[in-house]
């Protein structure tokens, strides 16, 4: 019992908190099980805080605490028939009568999450955690589009509404591709890339990641009678609902039902991994009851995953944007989910380590959200003796330059390779890097195909090519002159979108800007040493190398732009005077009134401050909103001063280009002073 203790305690951590599971649902479930069965038979060694006894996660420390006004339990597993058969039977049982209707819906697979709506405004939401407590995420949840900010036509003057936040298969697939192409892991599912996702700080990038949201429940039921019922409703406040839903009055309709779906699943563009089975009525839902975990008259038939074994019989690398190397198994073709497989990811070198995958080993492979295949695990005692280690290549396979590792991706730093240039151009050309117009991905195409781009400079040099440019596909002579024009109107763009644009690999917008401050121009960045970048803050190990490496590998290109015209430094424009938040460091904690976080640290960027998502001992002030977090605790420790949110707003109306820094005049900065 203590290993399965320690075990499912691993697990539960490795799902609800890092988003980063190593196990699917169904082996969850079935240790969790055999747990149960120990505990009913050894109850004297049953502990308080067994697994059984939970409902979900756990709060994770960065948001406030969302208390739940009644339970926001989980629902029972089953994965036979004969279970449900005998969920049927209890309910019959328990209420005294064999007329009971069940209602049948998709079971989404996303992040539960509870709304809770004043006068029909949106006014707070927050996930299920424990089922009694779980985070506050309301701002996160407002960049919801399926998410009505007000209701429509008539409803309650209090209302809680209960559904499930998810992320459609194509915004998964997008959302992937960038990462991979920024070295990032990818998530191996849309639920941990919607969980992930509601546990960013800055809801501008929740809004970026298209959530969607479908409705299935109420916190209170009184004045509703059933949840068919409650389907109209909900079309009616303004709630996308469930498209895959069905009453039945017998439990083998039930079942039908839910098989029907299971075949139709990959006809979605979201996840499911099962059917929620519910007694319709609210009254017999009530006469039911609850147990501590789980409705009783509620379960969900899980699909059992579809798990194929096939062979390795070959390796290729890929190569992204940012050089960043992919492995990927050429496999015996095996038919999953409905189509032949015959490639599979296998993330990257380090996962391949882990899972001890080799070539021409047999392997189970599974579809991922029931779109893309991916190696399980390696069946070792299958082996014959053949199988080959995989390693990392020597050098780029599509190039044939140097490549770098960190432990868990390699990635070419050649910034003309072949497979990276195109989507290289197309990046450096995007509205927030040089923002060149008239520069789409078929016309990147067609200029690396013909051989007028070999690198990224060598846009700046596409005039003396304007006939060759004419007899492209579409391209007129007006198409010509504004492509030329937006390219010489770019060589002026500020620093830090030159360094944003090049592609170096972890450098971001945000990290570009920090680089921007400390170095006058791109020569001088180029020639920093990596312990000089790494003291600066908010740049690590990682990043600093990534640099260093990108500009030893890439001296030609900052020649080439360089002669091209490409303003390589600041503007010479007039220093900004100096503020109360020159040159000081800031953390913030809690909600800010009327302004967002990420609004904040451009406030506080733009009057020659450095905010910081971590609090530390250098940091000078922490700004504390409403319903702070843990960080105040830790200000305390470090003897951080706390400026109160009304009085940083207060300092950021003062502190125009035109004022005079001034200090905060509320005594609690001062409360750590000597």
């Amino acid at each position: 019992m203590e290993w399965l203790y320690r075990t499912l305690r691993y697990h539960e951590r490795k799902y609800y908190l890092e988003g980063d599971p190593e196990i699917s649902d169904f082996e969850f479930d079935r240790l969790l099980a055999e747990l149960k069965e120990l505990e009913d038979r050894y109850p004297e060694w049953k502990r308080a805080d067994s697994p059984t006894e939970r409902v979900g996660g756990e709060v994770v420390e960065g948001f406030a605490s969302f208390v739940h006004r009644r339970p926001m339990l989980s629902v029972q597993n089953t994965y036979s028939f004969e279970e449900i058969q005998e969920f049927a039977r209890r309910v019959s049982r328990l209420l005294g009568t064999d007329e009971v209707a069940y209602h049948v819906e998709l079971k989404i697979d996303g992040v539960a999450v509870a709304l809770h709506y004043e006068d029909g405004f949106f006014v707070a939401g927050g996930t299920r955690g424990n089922g009694r407590v779980g985070e506050e995420i309301t701002q996160n949840l407002r960049t919801i589009g399926a998410i009505p900010l007000r209701l429509e036509g008539e409803y309650p003057s209090f209302l809680e509404v209960r559904g499930e936040v998810f992320m459609s298969k194509a915004a998964w697939k997008r959302l992937n591709r960038e990462r991979s192409e920024r070295g990032l892991a990818p998530f191996a599912n849309p639920r941990n890339a919607a969980a992930g996702t509601l546990k960013l700080l800055d809801p501008k990038l929740v809004r970026e990641r298209k959530l969607s949201f479908i409705a299935y429940g109420v916190g209170e039921v009184e004045g509703f009678e059933s949840y068919s019922q409650l389907q109209g409703h909900f079309r009616r406040w303004g709630f996308p609902i469930n498209p895959g839903q069905g009453t039945f009055s017998s439990i083998e309709a039930v079942y039908s039902f839910c098989l029907e779906w299971e075949k139709r699943r990959g006809e979605l563009d979201f996840a499911i991994d099962g059917m929620v089975i519910k007694v319709d009525s609210f009254r017999q839902q009530l006469l039911l009851g609850e147990t501590a975990k789980a409705p009783r008259g509620m379960i969900a038939y899980k699909f059992a995953p579809e798990l194929l074994r096939t062979t390795i019989v070959d390796v290729q690398v890929q190569v992204g944007r940012t050089g960043v190397l992919t492995p990927v198994a050429i496999l015996e073709p095996v038919e999953l989910s409905g189509t032949v497989v015959k490639r599979a990811s296998l993330h990257n070198f380090k996962e391949i380590e882990r899972k001890d995958i080799r070539l021409y080993d047999k392997v189970f492979v599974q579809k991922a959200a029931e779109i893309i295949p991916y190696v399980v695990k390696s069946i070792p005692q299958l082996r014959t003796g053949k199988e080959r280690e995989i390693l990392p290549p020597s050098s780029c396979p599509a190039c044939g330059g140097e490549i770098f590792g960190d432990g868990t991706f390699w990635r070419c730093v050649q910034s003309n390779c072949p497979a990276k240039l195109k989507a290289a151009i197309e990046h450096f050309a995007s509205r927030n890097a040089m923002d060149i117009a008239h520069l789409g991905p078929k016309l990147v195409d067609q200029l690396v195909e013909k051989g007028f781009l070999r690198d990224l400079a060598d846009l700046y040099w596409l005039a003396e090519r304007r006939r060759e440019l004419l007899a492209l596909e579409r391209m007129g002579t007006k198409s010509v002159e504004n492509l030329l024009y937006s390219i010489e109107e770019s060589k002026n763009r500020e620093l830090p979108r030159l360094i944003y644009a090049l592609g170096i690999p972890h450098v971001g917008e945000v990290v570009a800007r920090v680089l921007a401050k400390h170095f006058p121009d791109l020569e001088r960045l180029a020639n920093a040493r990596q312990e000089e970048l790494e003291a600066i803050e908010g740049i690590g190990p990682e990043i600093a190398g990534g640099v260093v490496r990108f500009f030893r590998a890439n001296q030609p290109l900052l020649q080439k732009l360089k002669a091209a015209g490409v303003r390589l430094g600041h503007q010479n424009a007039p220093k900004a005077p100096s503020t109360f938040f020159s040159g000081k460091r800031f953390a913030i904690t809690g909600k800010l009134p009327g302004m967002s976080r990420g609004q904040a640290i451009a406030e506080i960027e733009q009057r020659g401050g450095l905010a910081s998502s971590s609090l530390t001992k250098s940091t000078d002030y922490l700004i504390v909103g409403e319903e702070p977090g843990s960080k105040v605790e830790k200000a305390k420790a470090y003897q951080v001063p706390l400026l109160p949110a009304q009085e940083f707003l207060t300092l950021l109306q003062n502190s125009s280009p035109n004022s005079k820094p001034k200090k905060p005049k509320n005594k609690q900065l001062d409360i750590f002073s000597p």
